[in-house]
């Protein structure tokens, strides 16, 4: 009997090879690295080799362990057998921008980083700035990656790895910038010490976490390349019990502006309470995460004082909304000592509305670039202000209820989107399931796959798209498509 066979071709950078992940009805499958030619016997399927200049290995696993024994044969054969090991990490980053060309930003990096509010750039994507979204969004997989998962360890919500070694030691080594700071945050929720009792774990009311980090372009290639000396902040999402907590707490807190005339007579600047205290209660260190961010920006743009700067912040839902409030600080905060001569600029993916519409004018005058990649059928891009939002209050303007809509925008629940929108659909890609469960919507490595093949809204998914596939398989592997009509880098027999 001649099994059907699945394969899934996924280029590695790590191990400049190329994967190929086979699956048959007799629950066997088989990962090939090989250096030339694919030895899956003759099930090539037009695919072309690649050479690696690695001996040719192969990994067996029974369909039932998963992905996860076979990444924890791969780490075996680079010599670790560790299934958290540098290696699996490493292979689990790959190139960030595969597909996407490495061009010279040149003198036009002002406009990657938002001048225009990226005019001209979205539809169709410009390659130049896919390859910057991408790349953004592989600094937040570096902050996911480095956070410590484990409720058994010791070190438990916090990072892994020094901050001199953080991004190599994910896989990022290449990137060519390195972290000069890592940040926590701190949770003012306190657990009752008989609810830690009774779930067994003090893990639960762990109120400190590291949340991502600071680095700096340092490598001369890239700085050509970019144009500028870049400073990056990366945030990761909701991870710990405690910042599922802030999460909910979605009442409006007033912010303390710096420019009175900002005040519209409406409102004032306001976001929401648990973004706003998980940024700002003060951790064991003494310091907030935002302390923690303006120090180490302060220092930076000193040190690297007379150079072209720019600072770009990005994150992944929770960490979209610190990311929000991180560019708030800055600007109102160092822009009084350094006037508004550096671009700020926050690329944020599936990140939940922050603020009400007076929030978002302040941005505007303080000069922040938002620009927001949201998947269609993200719920989390929808909360809060579910009712009260944008999209109602416009509506009740163009209706010639501005007097209405002018009150509600004071109450506690009315929220609005911060800047330029940047929209994909999980449904336009060829090896996601139209019925996609919420949290493949939501995942990171989703958003980056989508923003890969994104193209324009008249061709939703580039023939052309080459981001590799085993993340997206390993997080979401019940929805990936099991029987695709699919290019040749997936093809069933």
């Amino acid at each position: 009997m001649q099994p059907t066979v699945s394969k899934i071709r996924a280029p590695i950078s790590s191990v400049r090879g190329s994967f190929l992940i086979t699956r048959s009805r007799f629950s066997r499958t088989n990962i090939n690295v090989d250096d030339g030619g694919f030895s899956n016997n003759n099930h090539n399927n037009g695919i072309t080799p690649r050479h690696c200049g690695l001996k040719a290995l192969k990994v067996h696993c029974s369909a039932d362990n998963g992905v996860q024994k076979t990444l924890d044969n791969l780490a075996k054969m680079y010599g670790n057998s560790n299934s958290n090991s540098k290696p699996v990490e490493k292979i689990m980053h790959q190139n960030y921008a595969v597909g996407s060309p490495k061009q010279s930003l040149g003198s036009k990096w002002r406009e990657y980083q938002g001048s225009g509010n990226w005019e001209g750039l979205l539809d169709p994507l410009d390659e130049n700035l896919r390859r910057e979204i991408v790349k953004y969004g592989e600094f937040v997989q570096a902050a996911y990656s480095a956070f410590e998962f484990d409720p058994e360890s010791e070190n438990y919500a916090g990072c892994k790895h020094p901050k001199s070694t953080l991004l190599d030691d994910v896989g990022l080594g290449e990137a060519g910038y390195e972290v000069t700071e890592c940040i926590h945050t701190t949770s003012s929720i306190r657990v009752p010490k008989w609810l830690t009792d009774r779930f067994s774990g003090d893990w639960m009311a762990k109120q400190t976490a590291f949340m991502g980090f600071v680095a700096v372009c340092t490598d001369e290639k890239e700085l050509s390349r970019i144009g500028r000396r870049d400073i990056v902040v990366g945030f990761r999402g909701t991870v710990t019990p405690l910042e599922w907590g802030e999460n909910l707490k979605d009442v409006l807190t007033p912010l303390n502006t710096g420019n009175k005339k900002s005040l519209v007579a409406c409102c004032q600047p306001k976001v929401e309470s648990g973004f706003w205290s998980l940024f700002n209660t003060m951790g064991p260190s003494g310091k907030s995460a935002c302390d923690q961010v303006l120090d180490e920006i302060r220092r930076l743009v000193k040190l690297y004082k007379g150079q072209d700067i720019s600072i770009t912040i990005t994150g992944h839902s929770l960490g979209a909304a610190l990311s929000l409030l991180t560019a708030y600080h800055i600007g109102e905060e160092l822009r009084k000592e350094n006037g508004a001569q550096i671009p700020l600029t926050v690329f944020s993916f599936g990140g939940p509305r922050v603020g009400n519409r007076a929030f978002g004018r302040r941005m505007e005058e303080l000069g922040v670039k938002v620009l927001r990649i949201v998947n269609t059928h993200d719920v989390i891009t929808k909360v809060p202000g579910v009712v009260l939002n944008e999209t109602w209050m416009q509506k009740m303007k163009s209706g010639n209820q501005c007097k209405i809509a002018g009150f509600l925008e004071m109450m506690p629940w009315a929220y609005c989107h911060v800047g330029t929108e940047l929209r994909v659909n999980n449904k336009h890609s060829p090896y996601l399931k139209p019925d996609a469960d919420m949290a493949c919507c939501h995942d990171l490595e989703a958003y980056l796959h989508l923003v890969d093949g994104f193209l324009s809204s008249s061709i939703p998914f580039r023939s052309t798209a080459k981001r590799d596939l085993l993340r997206l398989l390993t997080n979401q592997k019940s929805n990936v498509l099991q029987k695709p009509n699919l290019r040749k880098e997936i093809s069933w027999q």
